[in-house]
C-alpha cells in the first residue's frame, strides 16, 4: 500500500487505534491491521497476530514521526497477545475491548 509509505504522523497523529487480525488464506495465515479510527484508514499491516505486531507498528509509527503518547485509546479483541503488546508498547493508552 503506497499510502502507508507516505505517512507523516507529526501532522496528523493517531488518537484512537483499532487493531484486528484477519486470516488471509484458508490455512490460517494471519495479518494484523492497525486502523486510525478517526480517519477510517489502515495505517499499518503486520504479519501474524501476536504481541510483536505492536512493536512493529510502534517502530513504524515513530519512524513516521509519531509519538507513543499520541495514541490515547486502542480498540481490539480480548486476545492475550494483543493485551500484552498494547500494554507493553502503549502503556498509557486506554484499552477498549470488542467481542
Amino acid at each position: 500500500m503506497k499510502e502507508l509509505k507516505k505517512q507523516d504522523f507529526s501532522k496528523e497523529p493517531i488518537k484512537t487505534l483499532s487493531v484486528d487480525e484477519i486470516a488471509r488464506k484458508k490455512n490460517h495465515v494471519y495479518v494484523t491491521n492497525f486502523v486510525d479510527v478517526e480517519r477510517g484508514k489502515v495505517v499499518f499491516i503486520a504479519k501474524g497476530k501476536d504481541a510483536k505486531t505492536f512493536k512493529e507498528f510502534k517502530n513504524k509509527y515513530i519512524e513516521k514521526k509519531g509519538k507513543e503518547s499520541d495514541i490515547k485509546t486502542i480498540c481490539m479483541d480480548m486476545s492475550v497477545a494483543f493485551k500484552s503488546g498494547a500494554k507493553e508498547h502503549f502503556p498509557k493508552a486506554k484499552l477498549v475491548f470488542d467481542k
